[in-house]
């Protein structure tokens, strides 16, 4: 059978109305006041008439007489009046006292309601509709407690499901509130931070990750887990910063480190943060580094002498035909390519093993750009291309290596001649703001496919557009321009379309 709804409630008529009721016992109440006022007048003048005399002391005493019985009679009257309307007012108050009282008893797990008012007015409509609301109210608490059961079990499954999968994977994950302080820690986290999982809740997140890289360690306010929270956007370690935890017993244990902020529309409420351990894929880097290494210097010795041998031949005047000499020639060209490719592999190397080292000093720029326009216009007039400078006449001094951002200059001007097509312009800029010095290299060569630009800094990587037309490059430029930058305490960022050049920036703190 359906449930009532409320409709019913709504669609009973009443056979009266409250405001008729009062209206009536109003009349009823006025016309026997009227009544017993009358007939009691009429027989006080009745009396009146027959014991009247007319000397004075029986006026007198007749007139005291009515009085006195008038007064009586009208106290009368009006407790008989307050009577008629105490009972008048209970009669019109009871339905709602009990219906009161009946929607007072109404709780949730407690959903009864007994139809008790037959007055024929608006208190019976309301009585009904109650009553109906009572049943709606009844079957909808019903359905939410089965809903609310079924919601529980399912939310019990998946949690129990995502503490399974937290405790399998063997990355260590660590999740902090809004204030960096850790809440939660799977197994993997607790044996990468040698700690038992009491041991890290409540504590801070910036206190449990000691970090260490290449160039000193992460702590206070440049802290990862403090960066995330304050700037809401997701932070992952470099593979090039070597990130390292410091753990207890005073071993590096090098990780790859993620820290996710776990945001709303309007706060950020925590985060999460993955670490994972890399000791063996940092001991093969190294491998391969100390390979390139060893390679590099072995390769030195037979490289010069057969370039110093090729020279040797060269200088023979006569001795060889000009074929001869075009391959004399093409070898010379080959074991040039060969030593720069060594000396960049050797440059690298130097780099990761922290061998290359910042000699930091306050430097005035303004000969130091100088310099290197006057030396990039010679060859911007032999390749077709002009240089457009941009240097401000007062550049302030800043601390830092000279030798080490020429470098950075030197490869980031190259590209863009190399990869820029004639009459298309290269523009250098030094841009002086507050705390840093912003310098640009644009040009509008070749740019960079979008698929490929979060490798671009990725050592021996090559875009595909760029293999396609040179074939002579090491791919070992951007990666030492970064790490360069990085060992100075810069950034370098760049932009780029493809086909319609790239535009590399290098900010420097002053």
């Amino acid at each position: 059978m359906p449930s009532p709804t409320i409709s019913q409630g709504q669609n009973f008529v009443p056979k009266t109305s409250i405001r008729r009721k009062v209206l009536q016992q109003s009349v009823l109440l006025v016309t026997f006041c009227v009544l017993l006022l009358g007939g009691l007048s009429f027989f006080i003048i009745r009396s009146f008439q027959e014991g009247f005399s007319p000397d004075a002391e029986g006026t007198i005493f007749v007139l005291q007489l009515l009085g006195i019985t008038v007064l009586l009679l009208s106290g009368l009257l009006f407790l008989l009046a307050l009577l008629l309307g105490t009972l008048l007012a209970r009669g019109l108050t009871r339905p709602l006292q009990e219906l009161t009282a009946k929607v007072g008893a109404l709780t949730p797990g407690t959903w009864r309601f007994e139809r008790t008012v037959h007055t024929g007015d608006e208190v019976e409509a309301l009585d009904r509709v109650i009553d109906d609301l009572t049943r709606r109210l009844r079957d909808a608490y019903e359905h939410l407690e089965e809903k609310v059961t079924e919601r529980t079990r399912q939310l019990r499954e998946e949690s129990a499901l995502d503490r399974a999968i937290l405790e399998s994977i063997e990355y260590g994950v660590l999740a902090m509130d809004q204030a960096g302080m850790v809440n939660d820690a799977n197994p993997a986290a607790c044996a990468l931070l040698q700690a038992e999982r009491g041991q890290l809740l409540g504590k801070s997140g910036t206190d449990i990750l000691p970090l260490s890289q290449r160039r000193g360690r992460e702590a206070g306010a440049q802290h990862p887990v403090l960066t995330v929270l304050r700037t809401r956007t997701s932070w992952r370690a470099h593979p090039s910063h070597h990130l390292s935890l410091q753990q207890k017993d005073g071993t590096a244990l090098p990780i790859s480190l993620l820290i996710v902020p776990l945001c709303s529309s309007d706060r950020c409420f925590g985060a999460i943060a993955v670490i994972q351990d890399q000791t063996l894929e940092r001991q093969i880097d190294y491998m391969k580094s100390e390979f390139i290494s060893l390679a590099s210097h072995q390769l030195r010795t037979p490289l010069s002498s057969i370039r110093w041998y090729i020279e040797m031949l060269q200088s023979e005047d006569g001795t060889f035909t000009k074929e001869h000499q075009s391959y004399l020639q093409e070898a010379d060209i080959a074991s040039n390519r060969m030593a720069n490719l060594i000396d960049a592999l050797l440059h690298v190397a130097k780099l990761e093993d922290g061998g290359l080292i910042a000699d930091k000093k306050k430097s005035d720029l303004q000969p130091f750009f100088s310099r290197i326009i006057h030396g990039w216009n010679v060859t911007a007039k032999e390749k077709g291309i002009s240089l457009t400078a941009d240097v401000p006449a007062d550049l302030p001094h800043i601390v830092t290596d000279p030798i080490l951002l020429e470098i950075v200059l030197q490869n980031l001007l190259a590209n863009a001649f190399k990869y820029s097509s004639t009459k298309k312009p290269v523009t250098i800029r030094v841009v002086p703001e507050t705390a840093c010095l912003k310098i640009i290299v644009q040009d509008q060569g070749l740019g960079i496919p979008q698929s490929e630009q979060k490798r671009i800094f990725q050592k021996f990587f090559r875009a595909k557009n760029v293999r396609e037309i040179d074939t002579d490059g090491t791919g070992l430029g951007l990666y030492m321009s970064k790490t360069i930058v990085e060992n100075l305490g810069g950034t370098i960022t760049f932009r780029s379309d493809e086909g319609k050049g790239s535009e590399f920036t290098v900010t420097l703190p002053l």
